[in-house]
């Protein structure tokens, strides 16, 4: 059984949400405007120079012949940039009676379009 959990974050500007009125229609007194349908949010601009990811997951294994069940959580961030991207994660699990944390650190710079280092 596994569940995960996704938030992106974004550096960007805050969209004020004003849109012409479509149709063009002027209220004027005894004259109702129909009221148009709401638009459509756009999408999020996401910054091609920066931006966040967080997720939460967490698994749990079970056995048929009545060993005690495996639990392990991972919490992980990355930082995705225009020329690398940077992981870290935290991960705690409780497997054959013990409770044991792990702390990873990835980096990936971009060297040219094609290649990466790790």
């Amino acid at each position: 059984m596994s569940f995960l959990f996704i938030l992106l974050m974004h550096a960007g500007g805050a969209d004020t949400g004003v849109r012409p009125t479509p149709g063009g229609c002027v209220a004027q007194p005894g004259v109702v405007c129909p009221t148009p349908p709401p638009a459509a949010p756009e999408p999020a601009k996401v910054d091609a120079k920066t931006y966040w990811e967080a997720s939460v997951s967490q698994s749990s294994d079970l056995f048929s012949d009545g060993s005690t069940p495996w639990y392990e959580t991972q919490v992980q961030m990355n930082r995705r940039r225009a020329r690398s991207t940077m992981i870290s994660r935290f991960s705690q699990a409780q497997r054959l009676g013990r409770q044991e944390q792990q702390v990873e650190g990835d980096w990936y710079p971009v060297l040219n379009q094609k290649t990466y280092a790790y």
